[in-house]
């Protein structure tokens, strides 16, 4: 037996002279194997590349979906933002209009509220009877610029006093018995003197 380790120059002669001997045909069973294990092989290369191009069409329309549905979010979130801010401004403006209605309710009611109470003012000054005095009783008469105020002196210390140009009067107190010859007011119509008989005299602030 022999254990020496074949060289390298052995080898290359002993492949190329199996190189140049002839091939061996292959039987028929063998190349019907070949052909069953190429058409198994395309088979399965076209069922791989059916299932990588179905898979390939799931991931784009998964992808077209989450495209289409993410654009719709968008969408839809602007429309509702856009409704709700076209919804709160008709709040506003509802809320401004009932402000600017009640404003002009209140208007409207302080000027009959002062109409109503110049009425009962007005009523009020002629609730009190006027006193009948003879004529030749009055000595003298004066009217505020407005025509409508005015006031007589007379005798017995006699002070008269009107509201509505002399219509109907109103006794006033003088505080004195004596003969007034003379009256006076003040251009605020709130402040008069009368004077008379033995130098008397007498003031008043205001008519009732």
């Amino acid at each position: 037996m022999n254990d020496e380790v074949p060289r390298p120059e052995t080898d290359r002669k002993a492949h190329a002279a199996r190189r140049r001997q002839p091939q061996r045909d292959l039987t028929d069973t063998e190349r019907q194997a070949s052909s069953d294990a190429i058409d198994a092989i395309s088979q399965a290369i076209r069922a791989r590349a059916r299932r990588l191009r179905r898979l390939g069409h799931l991931i784009l329309t998964t992808i077209i979906i989450l495209l289409v549905g993410g654009l719709g979010v968008v969408f839809y979130s602007q429309i509702l933002l856009i409704a709700n801010s076209t919804e709160q401004s008709n709040a506003i403006k509802k809320q401004q209009d009932l402000i600017d209605q009640e404003k002009q309710n209140l208007d409207q009611l302080a000027a009959e509220f002062a109409r109503l109470r110049q009425d009962v003012v007005a009523r009020a000054a002629v609730t009190t009877l006027p006193t009948i005095l003879a004529f030749n009783t009055l000595r003298s008469v004066q009217f505020a610029a407005d025509g409508r105020r005015g006031w007589a002196v007379g005798c017995n210390g006699t002070i008269l006093a009107t509201q509505n140009g002399g219509e109907s009067w109103q006794s006033q107190t003088s505080g004195t018995t004596n003969k007034l010859r003379s009256v006076q007011f003040a251009a605020d119509g709130r402040r008069g003197w009368a004077v008379g008989r033995t130098g008397s005299s007498c003031g008043w602030t205001h008519l009732t």
